[in-house]
C-alpha cells in the first residue's frame, strides 16, 4: 500500500510539473519572449581567417541562430565576456583549415562565464560540429577541395539534421515531462 501511494504522488508530482512547464512556455509565446531576442550572443576570435573557419562561424548563425560576434580581440571579448553580453567566446586556432586537410581537427578553445545552461548548450553544439568536422576530414583523404565539397552541403545538411534532433531531443517540454515520467516509473 505504501508503494502505491508513494507511485500515485510521484505521478501526480510529474503531472503538475508538466502543466507548470507548459504553463510557463505558452506565458513566454504570449509575452513575445521568442522574439529574437534570447538568441545566445557568442564571440568568436578568428586566428586562421580560412574558408573553414567561416564555415563553423556559419554553422553558429545559420544552422544555430546565434548570435556571432567577429572583428574584435580577445581582450574585447573578454569584456563582452565579463558584462554578459556574449555567453563565450570561442577561439580559432591558426592552422584550422590546413590542419584539416592533413588530416587533424584542432581543438577550438571556448571559454565561459557562469551562464552553465548556455554553456552547456554552447559546447554540446561545438563538440557535434567538431564530431562530424572529424568524419569529413577523414572521408576528403587530405584533398582540400574535397573538404571543401563536403563542408558545402552534405556537411550542413548532415549537421542541421544532428542539431535539430539534439534540439526536439533537449528543448521539446513534451520530451521533458516524459523524461519525468519515465523517471518516476523507474523509482
Amino acid at each position: 500500500k505504501r508503494n502505491r501511494m508513494f507511485v500515485l504522488i510521484a505521478l501526480l508530482g510529474a503531472l503538475m510539473l508538466c502543466v507548470c512547464f507548459e504553463t510557463f512556455a505558452m506565458a513566454q509565446d504570449m509575452l513575445g519572449s521568442k522574439s529574437g531576442n534570447d538568441r545566445i550572443s557568442v564571440g568568436v576570435v578568428d586566428n586562421d581567417k580560412s574558408p573553414l573557419s567561416d564555415n563553423f562561424k556559419d554553422y553558429l548563425s545559420e544552422n544555430l541562430n546565434m548570435d556571432v560576434q567577429t572583428g574584435l580581440s580577445f581582450d574585447e571579448q573578454s569584456r563582452l565576456l565579463i558584462n554578459t553580453d556574449i555567453s563565450a567566446i570561442i577561439e580559432i586556432p591558426q592552422g584550422f583549415d590546413s590542419e584539416a586537410v592533413g588530416g587533424t581537427v584542432m581543438p577550438l578553445t571556448v571559454t565561459t562565464a557562469n551562464d552553465y545552461e548556455n554553456t552547456a548548450f554552447i559546447r554540446s553544439y561545438i563538440d557535434i560540429y567538431m564530431q562530424s568536422l572529424s568524419i569529413a576530414v577523414q572521408a576528403s583523404e587530405g584533398n582540400g577541395n574535397k573538404l571543401q565539397n563536403i563542408l558545402s552541403d552534405i556537411f550542413k545538411t548532415f549537421i542541421g539534421l544532428i542539431v535539430d534532433i539534439f534540439k526536439s531531443r533537449f528543448c521539446d517540454c513534451r520530451i521533458k515531462c516524459r523524461f519525468i515520467y519515465d523517471i518516476t516509473v523507474i523509482l
